[in-house]
Order: C-alpha cells, then structure tokens, then sequence
C-alpha cells in the first residue's frame, strides 16, 4: 500500500538528484478524510529514509520523467465520505486509489513495472541466501534447506512485497545475505571477509534504519569466534568501522540539519500512536507477517491463520528440544 510514496521518492531523486528533504506532516490520520489527503500527490512528501533503495531506482528509471504521476494518485473517495474500509477476506472498499488506467499506458506504468522487477530480484536474492544459510546450519541434510526457502518463497505476504515497489525488499535480501556470510565467518573466517561483512551492513543502514540493529549482531559474532581475543577484537572493529564508513553518514546529516539521525520524526508526527500492545495487536501482527494486505485490510481465510500456527507451534516444540541443555541445537554444525 506504500508504493506510491515509495515511487514518489523514486521520482523526487530522479527528477531534483539530490537527497530527500524532510518534511513534517501537517496533521495526524484521525480521518478517513486526513487518510484521503495523505494519499494525494504533493511534489514535497515523500518518504524520509536512508536513499539507497530510492537511487537505485531513480537510476533505473532514469529515462522516464513520470509527470503522469499526480494524475494516477485518486484516492478512493469513499475514505473522504467516511466510509472507512474494514479489514475482512471480501475485496468490497479496500482500494486506495481510484484504477485509471490498465496495461503499460504512460511512462509511469512502465517504470513502475520495471521498479517491480527490481524489488522481485531482491526477492531472489532472499530466497538464495536463505537456502545458502540453511545448507551451512544442516550441511547434512538438503532438504530441510530446501524447506526453509520454500517457507520463504511461498509465503503470501513475502511474495506480494517482492512484487512491490518498496525498499523493504532490498532491505530483506540484505539482511539475508548477512546472516548467510554471517555462519562461516563466526567459525573464524579472514579479516576481509569481516569486512565484506560490515559492507553489507553499511549497505543496510543506507537501506532503512532497522539495519542498525545488524551492528550488534556482527560485532558480537566476531567476538565469538575461537581465537584469541587480540584478533577477536581486530574483526569486530573491521567489521564496524566498515559498515559504519559506509553507512553511517546519512545518520550524521540527519542529525546536523535536522536534529533528528534515525528521520522518525515526520512518520511518528503523521500516526496515530497505539494506546496499548496487546493481544489484538498480536494477532494483527501475525496476520501482517503471512497473509494481510493493503495495510492488513485484505485477509485470507481464518482456517489459513490456523494452519501457520499450528506449524510455527510445531517448529516452536522442535526449537525447545534442540535447545535443551547438552542439546544438538548449542553446536555450531561442521564447515562446509
């Protein structure tokens, strides 16, 4: 439900080549109203993240100007007269915009398929390093590899995502790949592989800032490995100040121009905060992450939901046993 911000911020890069302003939203969502306006075209609001995603596709999409563009963002006008739309597995008022046009009329159609191109070979890439990271935790057993990127792949909610424009896909696969190279080194790889490590890491924070979290992660894993600590500690700096050297400088300007280094503050001035977290939120959650689209408007069958729960349930049992104290799951598997 993103994509056109996302291909608005495509569209800025392309158009001004230079980096996303910051621009505070006027008022929050409390309306079906407010929700209608927030959709419409408007050359300044565009999304305030880390720039990667977006340069990659103003560079694709560099031949197409996209001046159709405001002329394709109609809000449906039911949001405006207050008929909010309600989460349910029928499609009646779930659209946000009004459908204009079919086929691959005008230039922005055309570049919005090929952005989709891009982020479904993001997906590839998520689907190859988990197959990768699985074969390294089971090299003994190919087929639960198999299995893990089946899971993956055939998941709905992923699966619309890759077909999307929007960074969370670029962000996924890299995070992916992370952890596929992540396995091999913690069991004492060279120092430029704790360095082509933190490179993906970097690449993360200029992705979206939920990358940062990568940097605990690999930092802790180099000083997990079975060495002294002299060379423990080598790789854990190469590996951040790398990452940080690539990533870091997007932080910095947030913080110098704007007072604000993770750029949270327009998306957390637009929302609505949530009064508690609880178990509705939970199951909301859930439905997010497997099947729930259009800002978790469209559902699936409830029997799809129980069927998930009850296979995480199963892995969860799995997990339990093989983390048992002297359990196979605390030994790091062979190198492969």
């Amino acid at each position: 439900p993103d994509e056109p911000f996302h291909l608005n911020t495509i569209r800025y890069i392309a158009v001004h080549r230079a980096l996303l302003p910051r621009r505070m939203p006027e008022r929050r969502l409390w309306t079906g109203a407010d929700m209608a306006q927030s959709l419409r075209y408007a050359e300044d609001k565009v999304f305030y993240a880390p720039p990667l995603y977006y340069t990659l596709g103003a560079l694709l999409t560099s031949w197409a100007d996209m001046r159709d563009l405001p002329d394709l963002l109609v809000p449906n006008p039911n949001w405006a007269l207050g008929w909010a739309p309600s989460p349910g597995p029928d499609p009646q008022n779930k659209n946000f915009y009004i459908r204009l046009i079919w086929g691959f009329e005008g230039d922005t159609v055309r570049a919005l398929y090929l952005l989709r191109l891009l982020s479904l070979g993001f997906g590839v890439v998520t689907v190859l390093s988990t197959h990768a990271l699985a074969r390294r935790l089971w090299p003994d057993h190919p087929m639960l590899a198999l299995g893990a990127a089946a899971i993956v792949a055939l998941n709905p909610q992923f699966i619309a995502l890759s077909a999307g424009v929007t960074n969370d896909t670029l962000l996924i696969a890299l995070c992916t790949l992370f952890f596929a190279h992540l396995l091999p080194d913690i069991r004492g790889g060279a120092g430029r592989r704790w360095a082509v490590l933190g490179g993906i890491a970097g690449l993360a924070l200029l992705t979206k800032q939920s990358g940062l979290l990568l940097l605990p992660v690999g930092g802790l894993a180099a000083l997990l490995q079975p060495f002294p600590w002299k060379r423990r500690l080598r790789d854990a700096g190469l590996f951040l100040t790398v990452a940080l050297a690539t990533g870091l400088w997007w932080y910095v300007r947030g913080a110098v121009l704007y007072g604000d280094p993770l750029g949270f503050g327009p998306h957390f001035a637009g929302q609505i905060p949530l009064p508690r977290f609880g178990p509705q939120e939970i199951r909301t959650a859930f439905q997010t992450y497997w099947a729930a689209f259009g800002w978790g408007l469209i559902l699936v069958d409830p029997l799809v939901y129980w069927g998930v729960a009850v296979l995480l349930g199963a892995g969860l049992i799995g997990l339990l046993f093989a983390f048992r104290p002297g359990g196979p799951g605390w030994r790091l598997p062979r190198a492969t």
